[in-house]
């Protein structure tokens, strides 16, 4: 059953042996598609080009082919500290448990930090939290029960320490699929399963001056099930998504919910339905400082049709939602966004989609930029499948106009085989002017 694919480890394995199989649903669309060969990738790209035209053949470089011993297949954002990216691979490393790795901007000093072991974790997934010198993040499993790990460590790699151990007893959770944020000396974050209803998820809280972990609240089965994405902190209330919504045995396709830091007021602001708004919402959502909260819906798993939508949210009045841009033809847009968006100094939106090649023999995904009032939406590039990468997962960071991101595949020589993807993914830049 797609419970049973989803609590296993193994699932993993078997879907990145395959590109075009159909996706399980919500959280599973980030394990999407692709074999990961027995092969070398190909070597690193240092070149680190002028990036100010945009849209032009210099405007998109890889900054780092992953090789296997470096990590491989990486299914989170980056984060930026500095002149440094830091991030992580779901595989790879000694034992392929994953690693956390940093790397220079221009693409030099690439170095791992830390090899998970699975008793430490493994498998760490999404995007790390950076506050001065430390590092704070999850892995999916791994840790005494195989269910996951909050972790920290430093951002040069030392004083690596275990929180907390995630595992399905009723005041826990278990396989966390988002990094966690921090809000003061909190860190709050999600998992997708657990809590005291066991399967639904619940939301945590960890006090980093007290090591005092607790669960602040525990979805149900008349409510949000399943958050997948990392929590957003906006006027004074932590927003975040929930991929499947059940009312009466009914599967609906995902929520937008609030509560405050302390668990209180919590609400469904938003129920989707798959329609104009695709639904399955994956990942974070955007908040713009000031009134609203920008996100991406995945679509229906398995029905190639349905490509995904753009939306936003007005925390102002709390009850206003909009489809910004509905993903049309795969050929030309991409299809299924599994990220959430950035917004640049020059006003606009960026993501990516990681599309659906095998299924409806679109692209291996593309990078996108769109006003923030849904106009003037834009393909900035599109991945090949080769050596410039397949299958882009989550947000792009950005800095100083330059988006950096991962695929979780590609890096190596395009094959004829477009089930085969070429490589163990790799480190982008690309221009947003």
């Amino acid at each position: 059953t797609l419970s049973d694919l989803l609590n296993s480890s193994t699932v993993t394995d078997v879907i990145m042996k395959r590109r075009n199989v159909v996706s399980l649903a919500g959280a599973a669309a980030a394990y999407w598609i692709a074999s990961c060969r027995q092969q070398g990738g190909a070597q690193p790209a240092f070149d680190f080009p002028n990036l100010s035209a945009a849209r032009s053949p210099q405007s998109f470089t890889v900054l780092h082919a992953f090789s296997g011993p470096d990590g491989r297949v990486p299914f989170g954002s980056l984060t930026i500290s500095g002149d440094t990216l830091f991030g992580n691979t779901y595989r790879g490393g000694q034992g392929d448990y994953g690693v956390v790795f940093a790397i220079a901007r221009d693409g030099s000093d690439y170095r791992v930090l830390h090899h998970f072991s699975g008793k430490d974790g493994r498998e760490p997934y999404h995007k790390l939290w950076i506050k001065g010198d430390r590092l704070y993040g999850i892995t999916k499993f791994g840790g005494n029960a195989d269910n996951g790990v909050l972790f920290e460590m430093g951002t040069d790699g030392s004083q690596f320490r275990i929180l907390h151990h995630f595992d399905r007893v009723d005041n826990n959770g278990s396989q966390p699929h988002a990094g966690p944020i921090l809000v003061g000396d909190r860190l709050y974050g999600t998992v997708y399963h657990g809590g005291r209803y066991r399967w639904p998820g619940a939301i945590y809280s960890y006090d980093l001056g007290n090591d005092a972990f607790e669960l602040l609240h525990d979805f149900d089965p008349t409510q949000s099930q399943h958050p997948t994405g990392r929590l957003t902190f906006a006027n004074d209330y932590l927003y975040g998504t929930a991929s499947d919504f059940f009312v009466d045995n009914r599967l609906n396709r995902g929520s937008l919910f609030r509560l405050r830091l302390d668990g209180s007021e919590y609400k469904t602001l938003y129920r989707f339905q798959g329609k104009a708004d695709s639904g399955y919402p994956y990942d974070e959502l955007l908040f713009d400082g000031d009134r609203y909260l920008y996100g991406t819906a995945y679509g229906s798993p398995g029905q190639p049709q349905d490509s995904g939508s753009i939306y936003r949210f007005d925390t102002t009045t709390q009850n206003e939602f909009e489809v910004l841009h509905e993903l049309g033809n795969p050929q030309t847009e991409g299809s299924k966004p599994n990220g959430s968006l950035a917004l640049a100094p020059n006003g606009k939106l960026y993501g990516t989609t990681h599309g659906t090649n095998a299924l409806r023999g679109d692209s291996f995904g593309s990078l996108f930029s769109m006003q923030p009032d849904g106009s003037e939406f834009e393909v900035l590039h599109r991945f090949d499948g080769g050596k410039n990468g397949d299958t882009p997962m989550r947000t792009p960071a950005i800095a100083d106009g330059i988006l950096y991101g991962t695929t979780a595949f590609g890096g190596g020589s395009q094959t004829d085989d477009p089930n085969t993807p070429s490589g163990y993914g790799l480190i982008y830049a690309a221009a947003t002017a």
